[in-house]
């Protein structure tokens, strides 16, 4: 046969009634020897549970043709089946000496090649990768020590991968932070409830400023009408 399409891959969101699911990728095996696997997803969560071929679904086509994955019991709507070719990474064609060139096997274990790279390529095309494009120093090797729940983050240099904060360290930091926030707001609050009161204290330190000026400029224009040498009469009334 040849392969003239890359798709590896399929998958079914549930309905509750469909059991039947078409594989439109060609694959070698049959039966509960089918070489795929069928991925139950939760659709709410991504958990992910591997179904069982024979108990959980079951096979028809395959060995080098399209087939389909008949489903035990359908497949609830909360969920989705991806059902992915995985092509036993073995090789099995035997060249005989003088034998006549075995062309139909020839060109299986060429197939059975071209799936395994497909394959492979799906499976790298999920990894972090650093771009085609790139030339800096940065060394994608991961650590060999790692701390339960741990984080991984640029390291310093930022030039490879490093353990951070374990996530309840992230968790006390931000609290913290969320605390000292909580304190900074306060203080910012009292602070501006006593430059409130200390205006209203200078509001009325100036009144009280302008009062006393009102007085003193009446008592001057009092003592001004004083004619100098005069004398001041005392009448006192008797009844």
């Amino acid at each position: 046969m040849t392969l003239s399409s890359t798709t590896n891959t399929v998958s079914y969101n549930g309905d509750g009634s469909t059991t039947a699911f078409p594989l439109t990728y060609a694959f070698f095996g049959t039966g509960t020897s089918a070489e795929i696997e069928v991925i139950e997803v939760t659709i709410a969560t991504g958990a992910e549970v591997t179904k069982t071929n024979g108990t959980d679904y079951t096979v028809t086509g395959g060995e080098g043709t399209t087939g389909t994955v008949t489903a035990a019991t359908a497949p609830a709507a909360t969920v989705k089946w991806v059902i992915n070719r995985t092509t036993t990474q073995t090789q099995e064609t035997d060249y005989v000496e003088n034998d006549p060139f075995p062309a139909e096997s020839h060109e299986q274990a060429l197939d059975r090649l071209t799936m395994i790279s497909q394959e492979q390529e799906r499976a790298l095309g999920r990894t972090t990768q650093l771009p085609d494009g790139y030339t800096g120093n940065f060394d994608p090797t991961l650590p060999t020590s790692f701390t339960a729940n741990g984080s991984l983050v640029v390291n310093s240099g930022g030039d490879g991968w490093s353990i951070g904060p374990t996530t309840t360290e992230i968790i006390t930091y931000a609290t913290n932070a969320s605390n000292s926030a909580s304190a900074a707001s306060s203080s910012a609050s009292a602070a501006s409830s006593s430059a409130s009161a200390a205006s209203s204290s200078a509001s009325a330190a100036s009144a009280s400023a302008s009062a006393a000026a009102t007085s003193a400029s009446a008592a001057e224009a009092a003592a001004a009408s004083i004619t100098p040498g005069a004398s001041v009469g005392l009448v006192i009334a008797l009844s």
